[in-house]
């Protein structure tokens, strides 16, 4: 009679896979360049909830010395969307809390005559409150603001 003896199947434990460092060099700290470091930020916080794989070292390169630097002395016009890029950096509110809506615009020739104008200001009280006018939806910041705001929510 022989006997044989039965050993338990071992399983190991698989580890979980180590977490690789990504270098990201970001050259300029304009607006891309932020919206492009916080959009990493966003990616990596997302899948820190489930099993990160890659972790994000950021440097931004910025040849200005401070952030008064750069003469940015001109607005942007600005989608106020909930599912829109804004929201997924994280920094709508921020930007509709400082929204400036513009009432009126000229446009002009190269010569500096007026060719043309639009906008609220033109418009009869009543025919303001019709469906249709107003701002749709739209927010308006300076560049220099919206850019403050950015560097803020790094």
């Amino acid at each position: 009679m022989s006997s044989s003896r039965q050993h338990p199947i071992r399983r190991e434990k698989s580890a979980a896979a180590p977490t690789k460092t990504c270098h990201v060099a970001i050259i300029g700290s304009g607006l891309g360049g932020i919206s492009a470091a916080l959009a990493i930020i966003n990616i990596q916080n997302e899948k820190k909830q489930s099993a990160p794989a890659t972790k994000y070292k950021i440097t931004i390169y910025e040849r200005d010395k401070t952030f008064s630097d750069r003469k940015e002395g001109y607005g942007m016009t600005l989608t106020y969307d909930p599912n829109g890029p804004l929201q997924k950096l994280g920094v709508l509110e921020e930007v509709a809390k400082r929204d400036c809506p513009s009432r009126c615009h000229y446009l002009f020739t190269a010569d500096g005559v007026i060719k043309g104008y639009f906008g609220n200001a033109f418009y009869k009280e009543e025919e303001l409150h019709k469906r249709g006018s107003g701002q749709r939806g739209n927010l308006r910041i300076p560049r220099a603001e919206l850019r403050s705001i950015l560097s803020k929510a790094l």
